[in-house]
């Protein structure tokens, strides 16, 4: 009899041989020990291959692949998983110790029911851990909430039966996660939280989802508009206005880190106009810094 694990942790990566050893490890360090970590090389040129190779551990699988981007990677390794319930990890994150034991914990206070399990997340900058929390409120149906507060992927547990049948959309690269867990709420999946800090993400320069880069924010927004517009219907008007505010302060942030102050004030304005309430103190006092440079 084959004896299947419990998880089965899906890491693509590309060109990360100076970050995927603490990824790889902070899986193995995990409290819960039946897991296995499915590692696809997205065509890397570097090391990575041999880090990967000089762990000693049956746990681990190795799968190299032509480049095909993030998605591709992932639904390669959802195809070759063996676990009942798939994480995921990027190779520049990590875990802490307790992430699939607090996963394992919800399933069962929930019987296994189907849902999409998240827990919360801390940023590391600088070396210090920030926490970055999902602003979860009954105020709001859960596809609103994942399109004002969307859910990184490392943050995410779900069966494999329910992602076999619903892959990752291929064709997108920046918000394929958020893309697909409003596929998965629309055909009646919730979202369970676990409420604990579980999963770090490294902040740094090359992240492919990088907040002050214009045209990954572009890239962003586009597919948030375009979620809005495919389920216009289930989001309230009050909704879509903080949506639109968040997008605006996306943009202003970038272009504060940019320099551009003009388009800072522009996006900080319509940003404010469209939901003033959200981080309203930290839009003003963006604002009070700008004005208090003469050289605008």
């Amino acid at each position: 009899m084959v004896d299947f694990p419990f998880f089965s942790v899906i890491l693509p990566t590309y060109n990360r041989a100076d970050f995927i050893n603490k990824a790889i490890n902070s899986v193995i360090d995990q409290t819960y020990p039946d897991w296995e970590l499915i590692i696809i090389d997205d065509g890397s040129t570097d090391q990575t291959k041999n880090i990967v190779e000089a762990f000693n551990d049956e746990r681990i699988h190795y799968i190299y692949q032509i480049n095909q981007e993030r998605s591709a990677a992932r639904n390669n390794g959802l195809k070759n998983a063996k676990g009942r319930y798939i994480c995921f990890i990027d190779s520049d994150d990590y875990y802490l110790a307790n992430h699939l034991q607090q996963f394992y914990d919800k399933l069962v206070e929930n019987e296994f029911k189907d849902g999409i399990y998240f827990s919360e997340t801390y940023a590391e900058i600088n070396g210090k851990l920030v926490e970055s929390k999902f602003n979860s409120t009954s105020k709001y149906n859960d596809l609103e909430m994942i399109l004002i507060s969307p859910i990184g992927i490392p943050r995410v547990c779900i069966s494999k039966m329910i992602l076999l049948n619903n892959l990752f959309d291929e064709k997108i690269i920046i918000g394929e996660d958020t893309e697909l867990w409003t596929r998965l709420i629309n055909n009646n999946i919730p979202l369970f939280a676990t409420n604990q800090f579980s999963q770090v993400y490294l902040q740094h320069d090359e992240r492919t989802y990088n907040p002050v880069k214009i045209d990954v924010i572009k890239a962003h927004v586009e597919l948030i508009n375009k979620l809005l517009k495919i389920n216009n219907s289930k989001i309230s008007n009050k909704v879509k206005r903080v949506i639109l505010s968040n997008n605006y302060f996306m943009f202003a942030r970038a272009y504060q880190h940019q320099n551009k102050k003009v388009k800072l004030i522009q996006s900080l304005i319509l940003s404010l106009i469209y939901f003033p309430k959200i981080r309203f103190k930290e839009k003003i006092l963006m604002l009070i810094s700008v004005f208090q440079n003469n050289n605008i």
